[in-house]
């Protein structure tokens, strides 16, 4: 997969509020509306240069928050989509 130089529309706001920010929820929803099928975590993070562990960890954190707030849905791999 490609990277991209993405546009985050909520970069400033997610950088007042995590020492080291993320993709914001708005971002991650439009990367993965973009694409024509499911992406797992790791592709995902691939997608957005997120290759450290602790930017990946939070990346996991966010995508179950998704999850749990009905934005994101899982197949049976594992691969997110959005709702």
């Amino acid at each position: 997969m490609t990277q991209h130089s993405w546009q985050d529309p909520q970069a400033q706001r997610e950088a007042e509020k995590y020492e080291n920010p993320i993709p914001s929820r708005e971002l991650i929803l439009s990367i993965l509306s973009q694409h024509n099928k499911a992406l797992t975590a790791e592709q995902l993070a691939g997608v957005l240069g997120l290759y450290d562990d602790e930017r990946q960890f939070a990346l996991q954190r966010r995508l179950g928050a998704m999850i749990r707030d009905g934005q994101l849905s899982t197949d049976r791999r594992g691969a997110y989509k959005p709702l």
